[in-house]
């Protein structure tokens, strides 16, 4: 639950060194209403917020993914740094928006990227973020 005018923010870093390069294929933000999702690229935020372990989608492999990923939930910005390149406000009746990049945005070795997702709706609202990637090595 995320209050009003309070963000879930997710951070995804591809740590310097892994050797591999993260293609980012889709991305999704829902919520019951009126959600402004705003896409960083390079920003960071330095809170220890929530880690989630990245899953492989292919139940055959015993491949482990090499970035991390946190969240939190809070009226605060807390993102430092990079640069804003997408806004997408979703509709006031709600549901999932869904960007198809079929991994345009590629985060090399030592990039982050924060998604940002702004409860803009009046009251409280039920947010989620779904983001599917694959990585390719060097």
């Amino acid at each position: 639950m995320v209050v009003n005018n309070a963000s879930l923010f997710l951070q995804i870093t591809n740590p310097v060194g892994s050797g591999r390069t993260l293609h980012m294929g889709r991305i999704a933000g829902t919520s019951n209403s009126n959600l402004i999702i705003t896409f960083n690229r390079n920003g960071s935020f330095a809170a220890a917020g929530t880690s989630i372990t990245p899953v492989n989608a292919n139940f055959a492999s015993t491949n482990t993914s090499v970035i991390t990923v946190k969240f939190v939930n809070q009226a605060a910005d807390p993102t430092v740094g990079g640069a804003v390149f997408q806004d997408i406000v979703q509709l006031a009746t709600g549901g999932v928006v869904a960007i198809e990049y079929e991994g345009d945005i590629v985060m090399p070795p030592g990039t982050t990227f924060v998604i940002r997702t702004l409860n803009n709706s009046g009251g409280n609202n039920i947010i989620s973020i779904d983001l599917s990637f694959w990585e390719t090595t060097l």
